[in-house]
């Protein structure tokens, strides 16, 4: 077996030898392109005291309607789906180095509260679009730059602050892990050099400090009246988070 994959589909398996070929037959990409085939000595080990081995493979089927299915396969019978539709179905891909991806594979890519935790925010971004059909859509959020909520944030992790935070709050406190909060102005730049057009854009939320947290209902409404008169205006840049809607283009 290739040690190198956390995951490999077996495309295709003989009496003796399962094969994790990168090929049609792995329409996700798990497998390397340098993957081959594994024995079932190697499976089960050098000491293979066996009369017969039964074995289950599961792997995704993409289905001829793009919607993915869970199989199994018992030995070499026929594949049975799991279920109809995997709806709660995970893929990992690593959206900077996205040499092994598929491409133009998926209608929608929601990256909601990410964007900001990502140095290589372009990288990422251009990964994105990849993954995506052309006409796809990208369902992007994160947080302004300069929102009060970002600079309180970094204040308060200020030496000798957080110290003061915590025992205002008594409760820990843990940084955001904000390593790359963005402007609208980038944002909207890098989406455009990574080939997508914003079709929409929204910007929300008032953060007050302390009245945030000790105002109450009366707190509340004024953050309401703040952000209604503040929303679409010069001021704009002080709402706490930005939202995106992204169309891809064709192939970038």
């Amino acid at each position: 077996m290739n040690s190198n994959a956390a995951i490999q589909t077996v495309t295709r398996v003989d009496n003796t030898t399962v094969y994790f070929d990168s090929n049609a037959d792995d329409p996700f990409s798990f497998n390397q392109r340098n993957a081959g085939a594994g024995s079932i000595t190697q499976i089960l080990g050098q000491t293979l005291n066996v009369q017969r081995v039964i074995m289950y493979t599961y792997y995704v089927d993409p289905g001829t309607s793009g919607i993915p299915r869970l199989m199994r396969q018992y030995n070499n019978s026929t594949p049975q789906a799991l279920a109809g539709v995997v709806e709660d179905l995970e893929l990992s891909y690593d959206l900077v180095d996205g040499s092994v991806n598929p491409v133009a594979s998926f209608d929608v890519v929601l990256c909601t509260e990410v964007i900001e935790h990502v140095r290589e925010s372009r990288e990422a971004l251009a990964g994105m679009r990849r993954l995506l059909r052309p006409g796809g859509v990208l369902l992007l959020s994160t947080p302004q730059r300069f929102s009060p909520l970002e600079i309180c944030a970094t204040i308060a992790f200020l030496p000798g602050v957080i110290e003061f935070v915590r025992r205002v709050y008594r409760e820990p406190i843990v940084p955001t892990g904000h390593v790359n909060p963005m402007t609208a102005r980038a944002v909207r730049r890098q989406l455009a050099e990574a080939g997508f057009t914003i079709r929409e854009a929204h910007t929300s939320g008032v953060y007050l400090p302390v009245l945030a947290e000790a105002g109450g209902e009366p707190a509340r409404r004024l953050a309401a009246w703040l952000e209604h008169r503040i929303r679409g205006g010069a001021l704009d840049w002080l709402l706490w988070t930005q939202y995106y809607v992204a169309v891809a283009g064709g192939r970038h």
